[in-house]
Order: structure tokens, then sequence, then C-alpha cells
């Protein structure tokens, strides 16, 4: 896809311009879009202190996984990327269950 549309003929070493050629600018913002919405929701959850230990830990991760991201093609390979998505889950449920059980208690 890259030699095809671009006149480089090697695939590019960042994500965020790989996701760009092959998917178009609706990719790449639904891609921002999904990065910068997990980010300022604990964001603000950091402010308003509302959050677990948990939240720190999977918050690094994932902050650790976009700056990965945009240097390198980590999102690209399935299996990395796999294991990211899923560790989010993970941490959507918890923060749920942790709501559930503040409400409840």
């Amino acid at each position: 896809v890259v030699s095809k549309y671009t006149q480089f003929s090697t695939l590019p070493h960042s994500d965020l311009v790989r996701i760009l050629i092959e998917m178009g600018t609706i990719g790449i913002l639904i891609y921002l879009f999904f990065f910068l919405s997990v980010f300022f929701i604990s964001f603000s959850d950091f402010v308003k202190k509302k959050f677990t230990l948990s939240d720190a830990v999977f918050f690094a991760i994932f902050t650790m996984y976009a700056i990965l991201s945009i240097g390198t093609n980590t999102f690209y390979h399935v299996v990395t990327s796999g294991y990211m998505f899923c560790c989010f889950g993970v941490w959507h449920k918890m923060r749920e269950l942790d709501i559930s059980k503040r409400e409840a208690g």
C-alpha cells in the first residue's frame, strides 16, 4: 500500500503515518480519538482523586503503549495490540466494578 500511494517503497516507522496511509484521514482520527478519550477520562479521574491503584497501573501501561506507538509499529503487530485492547477492557471493567461498589456501599 505504501509504494502504491506514496513515493516511498519501505514501511514508515510510525503507526500514525502508517494508519494515515492505509486507512486515510478518518482512520487516523478514530485512532487518535480512542487514545485521547482514554487519556482524558483517566486524567480527569486523577484530578478529581477518584482513582485506585489499578487505575494508576493501567494508566502507566497505556501511556507507555501510546508513546511506543508513536515512534514504532507497535499497533501494527496484532499480538501487541490485542493484548493491549484486552488490558483496556479489563481496566474498564475494574473501574465499573469499583464505581458500583462505591454506589452500593
